[in-house]
């Protein structure tokens, strides 16, 4: 119901007058909020951060021009700093590879290398004089897979041997070599039979093979070692991205 005796709000325009015995914010709310009781004040807006009007927003185009002064600042800084970018190293022909050097033999020693730093990665056991049989290897000496999957989704495969298993194009089944360049969509590997092939990652799953325990002189060729499956579909990022990246274990009907 309107009461007729309730005061008239102040008039547009009309001045109002506080003093130390009515501060601003108490004598606004209750000029222009007559209704409130006495103790909602108290209660809920006393030595609270009040927004009396709404932050005026940031153009988009203001944001597409800072965000531009910015990348330019950054690439300012990495040509002082000689770093050359993706582009310019394209140009130039830092990533071209000389096909002349596709040999097994030369990238050998770098897979051997690979094994090593993988053993580092994973905490690989040292080899014993005397190896366990298969059967006792099998049961009681298997490694925490699930902690080996999620250090291998991070590590480096430049020098790893690395086979089709599974592929939309049934003429890369079983194709297999060292790893010499990585790229977010391929593999670009060097066969048994000294040729530069690209492995596409979509579409294929791979199979990588890692010895059972840490290389060292007593190794040898018929030593255990345990294979992993590698989904490319779920495996498209460079080896830079994919340090920093976080995957979450899921499951897949993909090729």
């Amino acid at each position: 119901m309107l009461d007729p005796y309730e005061p008239l709000p102040p008039i547009q325009g009309q001045r109002l007058e506080f003093s130390s015995s009515k501060p601003f914010v108490p004598t606004l709310l209750e000029t222009y909020l007559p209704k409130i009781p006495p103790t909602t004040f108290k209660k809920r807006i006393e030595h609270q951060h009040i927004q009396l009007s709404n932050p005026p927003k940031q153009s988009a185009d203001k944001t597409a021009r800072e965000k531009k002064k910015e990348r330019r600042r950054n690439a300012q800084a990495k040509k002082r700093e000689g770093v050359m970018s993706q582009r310019k190293a394209m140009e130039v022909g830092i990533w071209k590879f000389d096909k002349k050097l596709a040999k097994w033999d030369l990238f050998w020693p770098i897979h051997l290398m690979w094994e090593r730093y993988m053993a580092e990665v994973m905490g690989l056991p040292p080899r014993p004089h005397h190896l366990p049989s298969r059967a006792d290897v099998a049961s009681s000496q298997m490694p925490n897979i699930g902690a080996i999957q999620a250090k291998l989704l991070k590590a480096d495969f430049h020098g790893c041997i690395i086979k089709v298993k599974e592929c939309k194009n049934t003429s890369r089944i079983g194709g297999e070599g060292i790893v010499v360049h990585e790229t977010g969509n391929t593999f670009k590997v060097v066969t048994r039979k000294d040729k530069l092939k690209v492995l596409p990652k979509q579409g294929t799953i791979f199979i990588i093979s890692l010895p059972f325990y840490s290389p060292s002189s007593h190794s040898q060729d018929d030593d255990p070692r345990i294979e992993f499956e590698l989904y490319g579909n779920q495996f498209r990022f460079r080896a830079a991205e994919r340090a920093g990246k976080k995957f979450k274990a899921k499951e897949t009907i993909e090729l």
